[in-house]
């Protein structure tokens, strides 16, 4: 996975402004998630950057900048020699009913 930011250089149509507008992240499968840090807030998904930069280049007024310099191939991590303590499953939720608004309570 590799984080990135959107950066606009000129907004032609003034509702996402110039500077860092999103921030994203590419998979190794080259799916990209893009979360909009403007105005109006929302999120999207794409299944390349090309495709996400065709739709929200702006002819080359808005640029893909890349912040982890590492590459984007879950191979290439290296690997600890121990894995970390499991997270503990629980299997009993009844703590947690009164806390479920979907449950209809008797």
């Amino acid at each position: 996975m590799k984080r990135f930011y959107l950066v606009r250089y000129e907004d032609e149509s003034g509702v996402s402004g110039v500077g860092v507008i999103a921030e994203g992240i590419l998979f190794s499968n080259w799916m990209c998630i893009l979360n909009w840090l403007t105005e109006h807030r929302s999120q999207g998904i794409y299944r390349n950057p090309d495709e996400m930069m065709a739709i929200h280049g702006h002819d080359g007024r808005t640029v893909l900048v890349f912040v982890d310099d590492v590459p984007c191939t879950p191979n290439a991590i290296a690997l600890p020699a121990k894995p970390p303590n499991p997270i503990p499953i629980f299997k009993d939720f009844s703590e947690y009913d009164d806390k479920n608004p979907h449950e209809e309570k008797p």
